[in-house]
């Protein structure tokens, strides 16, 4: 079976957890048998494929990846030509948006819905045009795929409800657990040894409203109101952008009078660096509103750091039972779960080996993703 893979969209360094997903299939892919595989990509990043180009077939295309409208446009009007040169029997796509009318069988990873259940940050975000493309495109290019992989049964269930894809098309493929922090030759990131004075609990976002930093902010002055103590607040993957954003954070937690509690980590760490904070956090919470998969929850488990989760689908289906659940929008409630738990030494001790119990089922579930990989290919080919 010959096999392409779209990944005209891919910007290295740029695109976060979809990138990780292509390297992630790629060596997947690696472990098939009886496939030929096709790496679409753009001439200029087309370097970036080397360590796949002994075992795959690299076609570089001369597309404007950089512009998001030129790439859908090529995408879209001209990659049927290059599937019917290469006599592809499949293409999948792994972007928002996938090719409606190709001469092959199509399959579509789908990560998120985000441009339909969230998109004023989508708009504000990437900007409007982007915006309308993608919300025009994601769900025809989904409908016209003869089968979807999504990265939870969570997406999988909102691809049903928004995009009235049938249920026999979609197969939930977990994301790969994250690297092990557990393993990782860590290393401290600058400050760590103020952070090392004491205790903290740590919270890995970026800074977006749906991140929902105030519910953590509110929750943790309603617990130093109630009992005069808080727990160092740690905080990394902010990446803000602008002075307007760093207002906004320096405001919030001077309303919540936190600013002498916390501790703001620089932007852009090395894997290391991530690694030892959460192997140092005595505890990770995660009040997210709105994920596709939740990757920050895994790399704490792998450390065996004990995590409070937002109890919202899919965060709960990758945590599978091994966290403290809480409803994100209860303030109260997260207050006192944090109150609770911080001096529970018992109760810290068995949250992390449930959770680093569930970062190794999934691990064992990724190994069988490359055959997965291979019956979803025949599906389409058979469909």
């Amino acid at each position: 079976m010959r096999v392409g893979l779209n990944l005209l969209h891919l910007i290295p360094g740029k695109l976060g957890g979809l990138e990780t997903y292509a390297v992630n299939l790629l060596d997947d892919l690696r472990r098939t048998s009886g496939l030929e595989i096709f790496i679409l990509c753009a001439t200029k990043y087309a370097g970036n494929f080397a360590p796949w180009a002994r075992d795959f077939t690299v076609v570089p295309l001369d597309v404007a990846v950089d512009s998001t409208p030129r790439r859908i446009l090529h995408e879209q009007l001209f990659l049927a030509r290059e599937v019917r040169r290469l006599r592809l029997d499949v293409l999948h796509s792994s972007g928002y948006t996938a090719p409606v009318s190709v001469p092959c069988r199509k399959v579509m990873t789908v990560h998120d819905l985000n441009y339909l259940e969230i998109p004023d940050l989508i708009r504000r975000s990437h900007g409007e045009l982007r915006y309308r493309l993608i919300r025009w495109l994601g769900p025809r290019s989904m409908r016209a795929a003869d089968q979807l992989i999504t990265v939870s049964a969570h997406v999988g269930r909102r691809a049903q409800a928004l995009c009235g894809i049938a249920a026999e098309r979609i197969h939930p493929i977990l994301n790969h657990p994250a690297a092990d922090m557990r393993a990782i030759v860590a290393e401290p990131p600058p400050a760590a040894a103020a952070l090392q004075a004491e205790p903290f609990l740590l919270y890995v976002a970026s800074w977006y409203p749906h991140k929902n930093h105030a519910t953590l902010f509110a929750a943790l002055s309603a617990l130093q109101a109630r009992t005069g103590r808080t727990p160092r607040l740690v905080l990394a993957g902010l990446h803000l952008k602008n002075d307007e954003q760093r207002g906004e954070l320096q405001a919030q937690l001077g309303a919540a009078g936190l600013t002498d509690r916390t501790h703001v980590v620089a932007a852009h760490l090395s894997v290391a660096q991530l690694a030892w904070l959460y192997r140092e956090a005595r505890c990770f919470v995660f009040p997210s509103r709105f994920e596709g998969f939740g990757i920050p929850i895994l790399e704490a488990m792998s450390a065996g750091t004990p995590v409070l989760c937002a109890d919202r689908m899919p965060m709960t289906e990758v945590a599978g039972g091994a966290t403290r659940l809480f409803d994100p929008e209860d303030v109260a409630q997260l207050s006192a779960l944090i109150g609770a738990c911080w001096d529970d030494e018992a109760e810290l001790a068995r949250l992390a080996a449930a959770g680093r119990a569930r970062y190794e089922e999934l691990c064992a579930e990724a190994r069988r993703v490359p055959q997965r990989l291979e019956a979803v290919y025949r599906a389409a080919l058979a469909s």
